[in-house]
């Protein structure tokens, strides 16, 4: 997904890429606790937002808009177990954990939303 600025459609101010993967459950989720095979997951593989619009929330909107499509594969077409992440670094990591992903490991760059917080997110009223 790529948002534009309306006025100036050539100009990208974030985007995000996704792809389906699996990952081995992670040992902390109740749920998966005795499942013996890898979890399918969406995973982000690209989140950006463009410099001159830093810390205006377009990054915020790609994320989101990448949960909502969790929501919506796990709703409408199969099972999934959240959206998974791989942060560049421990900022980004940060970043990731204000809406409420979980390292997979402690202090590990690879995070995930489960896929009951996409959804709950998503029913939430909300601003876009």
């Amino acid at each position: 997904m790529v948002l534009v600025d309306a006025e100036q459609p050539e100009q990208i101010l974030a985007y995000y890429s996704t792809a389906p993967c699996e990952i081995t459950p992670p040992t902390g989720v109740r749920a998966w606790k005795n499942y013996p095979h890898p979890v399918p997951f969406l995973r982000m593989t690209r989140l950006a937002s463009h410099l001159s619009v830093r810390g205006l929330g377009f990054g915020e909107l790609a994320l989101l808009a990448a949960i909502e499509d969790a929501a919506t594969i796990s709703r409408e077409f199969t099972a999934i177990g959240g959206l998974v992440v791989d942060a560049k670094d421990q900022r980004a990591a940060g970043f990731y954990e204000k809406y409420g992903f979980i390292r997979v490991e402690e202090d590990a760059l690879q995070l995930f939303l489960p896929i009951q917080d996409c959804v709950s997110l998503m029913d939430e009223p909300h601003e876009r």
